[in-house]
């Protein structure tokens, strides 16, 4: 009896669908399929989380021949309900059900391991948008009949929720790359709500588009350092660090230009960016002459 099988007729038995056990899990629906269908096997990870969940061990699940005579057939009503209530409940409950002793949670791990869900997390972020929008709109018309300080936080809050979507959904290196790029893609349209919300106009295009750009750049290479090249951490974070001293640069002297003040004195600011990249390459360089050592 292949994997896939087996992970079949355990969710049948346990009359779970396919969309329950994916939500137990913190995956898709089409991950499940691809299992029961022998498309794909699940990970180790996964492996131990289907053997808690129906009580099984995982020798008889990745063991196609494996004799177990407890296959882990559970009543329907001991696997955690997926109505609200039946979340409130087994998060809750003082009273553990078989399926809770197998995992050997107690309340608070429970309601830990509840709040880690992806649909748990997006719905609080942004349940905490909405209030604070809903509160800054409502105490702005309060005080000032009509909308004026509120778009700040508006424009503010709408910012970080589109930005955070991706995170919120799994935080896996792809939806980090998707995050960055919604960051890149808002911060102009942000910048010019900023403008609009403000009193100060004209500033955004001879001011902050520039330095937006060269922030945006900085992001872009700093991901390509992080994600794309194999260094040593101490060796990416004094590579990083030092490409803060151009950027500090480029800003400073920008506003300086804008607010024509001479008097702001560059090297100052960024001979210490420069010093703290020496110290952690020299760091990382020592570590690796200690494990050469050791080694």
């Amino acid at each position: 009896m292949m994997i896939g099988d087996k992970i079949y007729s355990l969710r049948k038995s346990n009359k779970l669908s396919q969309e329950e056990l994916a939500s137990h899990l913190t995956i898709s629906r089409q991950a499940i399929s691809k299992w029961e269908l022998g498309e794909a096997i699940p990970d180790t990870e996964n492996v131990v989380q289907l053997s808690k969940i129906f009580s099984v061990s995982t020798d008889y699940l990745l063991i196609d021949d494996y004799d177990e005579t407890d296959t882990g057939t559970t009543e329907a009503s001991e696997i955690p309900k997926k109505t609200w209530w039946g979340k409130l409940s087994s998060i809750f409950s003082h009273q553990k059900t078989a399926s809770q002793d197998s995992f050997g949670k107690t309340t608070i791990s429970n309601v830990l391991d509840y709040c880690r869900r992806p649909r748990f997390l997006f719905s609080a972020t942004s349940i905490a948008f909405i209030l604070s929008i809903f509160v800054c709109v409502t105490s702005d018309f309060a005080i000032n009949h009509s909308l004026t300080w509120s778009l700040y936080p508006i424009g503010s809050c709408v910012f970080a929720w589109l930005t955070l979507i991706p995170l919120m959904i799994r935080l896996k290196k792809k939806n980090i790359i998707v995050s960055i790029c919604l960051f890149l893609l808002l911060t102009i349209p942000f910048l010019f709500w900023l403008e609009y919300a403000s009193n100060t106009k004209n500033w955004v295009v001879p001011l902050a588009i520039p330095i937006a750009i060269a922030s945006i750049a900085y992001i872009l290479v700093a991901s390509i350092v992080l994600f794309a090249f194999k260094f040593k951490n101490w060796y990416k974070a004094a590579i990083l660090v030092l490409l803060i001293a151009p950027l500090n640069y480029f800003i400073d002297y920008h506003a300086a230009v804008f607010s024509d003040d001479s008097t702001v004195f560059l090297w100052l600011k960024i001979l210490p960016v420069v010093l703290s990249a020496i110290v952690l390459f020299f760091i990382g360089f020592t570590k690796k002459k200690k494990a050469k050592n050791t080694a």
